[in-house]
């Protein structure tokens, strides 16, 4: 500006100055030089010029707002926060998996939302999941909301402090993660392949409750609750899982290869053919292995129908059908 200090007076004196220069300069008088004008002095906001007092009118304002809402509304609100909770936790895990380990095959993100519906939670397979919202049979609080406050006492270095309800609503919601593991996703399947399939996939979901932990920082060893590993009461499907581990331990078989196997078939085949993962896992559990008091081996048929009465099974801690079984060879004795 310096270099065209004379271009600008001339331009001035004719009144031809360009507006960006007319409202931007002005002459120093004392230097007799155009510099930028400085902008005008802003008031101070009320916020600035007064904080304490702006801070108290705030508080009170909320305060109002809160005192208004209706305990349905207050629920409603913490629903969203604790969805998001879940929501956010989920997708920062997948996001950090390799493509092989992806918790989500069928979809871009987890989208968590709260049902009133009679179940504990349901998901569409491609990243939906629904979950209760309403209290529980034994607890006051929604298995929403004790996942979601789990997630955070684990965040905040808590994990300690993780009660039952609490865990056991972990469970749940990894029930869920583990139906979106499935590559092939959704699919109509008969009232017979639906069971035998919840059935698979609690009883993966229970054994591989630690990869949920472990992936949020929480070595086994401090795993809250262990138990849930193996059992969880609040669950339509703990008669069959419950069956189903009846005869893995009963007849001594390797319940670790069995778990591994039942994930491949859980994961990598359609929904539809999870009967035929519960005989493939019992298969590489080594029940070929067992040998009857004539020396002779289970036959395919025979293991079927174990798996058959596992899937039938209508209360937990009692397996009528399999023991039947299992007396009609000589496994187990009267």
């Amino acid at each position: 500006m310096k270099d065209n200090a004379d271009r600008i007076a001339s331009a001035e004196k004719r009144g031809t100055l360009p507006y960006f220069l007319r409202d931007n300069i002005t002459l120093d008088e004392a230097t007799g030089a155009y510099i930028f004008k400085h902008a005008k002095p802003q008031k101070p906001s009320l916020q600035d010029a007064y904080p304490e007092e702006w801070r108290k009118k705030n508080l009170a304002i909320a305060e109002a707002r809160h005192k208004a809402r209706t305990e349905e509304e207050i629920d409603d609100i913490q629903d969203f926060w604790d969805c998001r909770t879940i929501q956010n936790e989920l997708n920062a895990i997948n996001g950090s998996l390799s493509k092989g380990e992806k918790w989500l095959q069928n979809g871009n993100v987890f989208t968590v939302v709260p049902t009133g519906k009679a179940y504990n939670a349901a998901t569409d397979l491609k990243g939906e999941i629904q979950i209760s919202k309403k209290k529980q049979y034994d607890t006051t609080n929604s298995i929403l909301r004790d996942a979601a406050s789990a997630i955070r006492k684990i965040k905040t270095g808590r994990t300690n402090e993780i009660n039952r309800f609490e865990a056991r609503s972990i469970g749940t919601v990894w029930h869920e993660i583990t139906h979106n593991r499935n590559v092939f996703g959704n699919m109509g399947l008969s009232d017979i392949e639906r069971d035998a399939m919840e059935m698979m996939n609690e009883f993966v979901a229970r054994h591989t409750l630690p990869e949920f932990y472990e992936r949020m920082g929480v070595k086994r060893k401090d795993i809250p609750f262990p138990e849930f590993m193996t059992h969880r009461e609040n669950t339509g499907y703990e008669p069959m899982v419950q069956a189903y581990q009846y005869i893995i331990n009963t007849l001594g078989l390797d319940m670790g290869l069995a778990v591994q196997r039942a994930g491949f078939g859980l994961f990598y085949t359609k929904y539809a053919l999870q009967k035929q993962t519960a005989i493939d896992a019992l298969i590489e559990a080594c029940i070929y292995n067992i040998k009857t008091p004539k020396g002779k081996t289970l036959t395919n048929r025979t293991i079927e129908s174990l798996v058959v009465a596992s899937r039938d099974n209508l209360f937990p801690n009692f397996f009528p059908k399999i023991d039947k079984i299992l007396k009609k060879y000589g496994l187990i004795i009267e």
